[in-house]
Formats: C-alpha cells, structure tokens, sequence
C-alpha cells in the first residue's frame, strides 16, 4: 500500500499515546499500538509528533545541557534501528505507519538534529518530512525542515505535517495544490499555555484548527496526538486524537485516552465530491484569486520601517 493509485479508499486510524524520555519503552509501545492497528485491520496509521523520543522538556524559551544530550544521545538516522523494525512489522501486517521522532543528520560541522515524521510500509521507508514551522524551544533544538512532501498512496495521496504547521493556513493550502486528498497530522498538543498567559481554549484550538484546515481545503484531515503528563514538565498533553472530513465534519474522535480509531475514507471520490457537490456547488480551491494575492509571500509587510 505504499505505492501507485490503484484504489482510492482506505481504513485510516489514529492513535492517542502516551510516552516519556524513555526511548526504549517507547518504542515497545509504538510497536504495541501497531500491532493493535492491524488487529482493527487499518491500512495507513498516524502516530504522535516525537513518538518515540519524547517532546522537547518544555516550552519556556529556555534550554538547558540536559535536554540537548538527550535529544541529541537518543535521535536516530532514517534508516535507522527503529525504521528497521518498523519496516519489518508493516511488512508483517501489511500496513503504512507514519511516526514522529528526533531525527539526527551528522556531519563534520556536527549533529543537526529534526522533529520529523517518518512514513514506512510493507515496502521499506515511504519518505519523509521535517517540521516547517518551530516554535519556542523548538527553535534551540531543532533545524527547519525547509519543504514539503506529498506521497503517493495506493489509495490516494497523503501529506504530512507536524502540530505547529496546522495553525498556518498557507502550509495546508500548498499541500492541497500540490494534490493532497488527506493531511495526515502528527502532533504533541498541550493542554496548558505558558505559565502565567491565560490558556483561553488551547486544548479545544486544536479542533478548531484542524476542522478549518479541512473545510478550507476540502480535503481529509487526520491528527494523532500525544496524551497524559509529560514527565520532564508540569505540563499535559492533550489528546483527541481525530478524524475530519472535506465538510469538516468530525468522523471519528478520542477524548484524553490512549488508543487507536479509525475511519474507512473514499478519499479521491469524497474529495472530488464535496468539490462539486458540497458547498452549493462551491470548489474553495477552483474559486481562489491567487492573482490578487500579493503580499501573502511579502516578508516586508511584517516589518515596521
């Protein structure tokens, strides 16, 4: 399933984990919540934003020579040892997993390290994709991704992102003419703000953005989120781990706990009917004005002369 478009639906699930700094019991579980996958017979699953290493300490601006060694002691190259035995497990069950991880490139100039999904089939690595947009401690750890991908699926085609990348309208626009039927979000959503800052509905934000981001589009739009305590911080992650449709429409959802759900989607057939048919009969994506639309790459008018 991790090549060509020979049919156009597909069982897609997402799982809501809990994980720690705890590499090696981390990867146990993720193996785990595969397993469980294809016992619920799904064809493509989406695990968390840094899944198997655990999410950066905090979101305090600050970073200390603890977190660095961390990150940089447990990140792994793509391929690497978990690639491998994620590859030989889709094999065995015959199914597509996209998961988040610290993913390292070492060079002379030394470690660089990324906040990447990685997509892996029957077949091997499908590809991968580091995280565009970083935010706060992000930054001090991580390196820019700088591009976007979008696979081929035997059942249509499939975009990954990552958490922050959902809040910016224009990534989820640029996947979507590039051809996407399906943006497939791996994401590590907090329950909390900074602390001191109202959270004003962060948690319920991530529906929000999520569910605009499909109806924008019209397109699907799967999450899977990481849930429970983080155990380097007072701070929680949220879960609701969910499916959206091209209406926007909320087709499968999980509260706070660990599990997987999943949805069957006709993704190229709904897609191109909620294109002609939804709406009234209105294509968002046909009826743009990119003509118009001048400033959106303008760095300049965010800056005051």
């Amino acid at each position: 399933r991790d090549g060509g478009t020979s049919m156009t639906g597909a069982r897609v699930g997402v799982a809501s984990v809990h994980v720690t700094h705890d590499k090696e019991s981390n990867r146990k579980k993720l193996l785990d919540v595969v397993d469980d996958a294809i016992g619920k017979k799904v064809e493509f699953l989406i695990l968390p934003e840094s899944a198997l290493q655990g999410y950066i300490f905090g979101v305090q601006h600050r970073i200390e020579a603890e977190e660095w060694l961390y990150h940089d002691g447990n990140a792994e190259t793509i391929p690497g040892d978990f690639t491998n035995r994620l590859s030989d497990i889709c094999a065995s069950g015959d199914i597509v997993v996209q998961c988040g991880m610290t993913e390292v490139s070492r060079s002379l100039a030394g470690a660089l390290l990324y906040d990447t999904v990685v997509i892996v089939g029957p077949k091997g690595i499908v590809g991968s994709y580091r995280k565009v947009h970083l935010g706060g401690d992000e930054n001090h750890v991580f390196q820019r991704g700088n591009g976007w991908k979008v696979f081929d699926m035997s059942f249509g085609r499939v975009a990954p992102f990552i958490c922050y990348d959902l809040i910016f309208p224009e990534a989820a626009r640029e996947l979507t003419l590039r051809g996407t039927e399906l943006l497939a979000l791996s994401t590590a959503w907090p329950v909390d703000n900074l602390t001191g800052y109202p959270t004003h509905g962060l948690d319920s934000q991530l529906d929000l953005f999520a569910r605009a981001r499909a109806l924008e589009n019209q397109v699907f739009l799967a999450c899977a989120t990481l849930t429970g305590p983080d155990d380097k911080s007072d701070r929680s992650f949220y879960g609701f781990s969910h499916i959206v449709g091209p209406s926007g429409e909320l087709l499968a959802s999980l509260r706070d706990e660990e599990g997987v759900i999943f949805a069957d989607l006709e993704l190229r057939e709904e897609v191109r009917r909620t294109r002609y048919l939804g709406h009234n009969g209105l294509n968002f994506v046909k009826d743009r004005r990119p003509d118009l639309y001048e400033t959106i790459g303008d760095l300049s008018v965010y800056y005051e002369e």
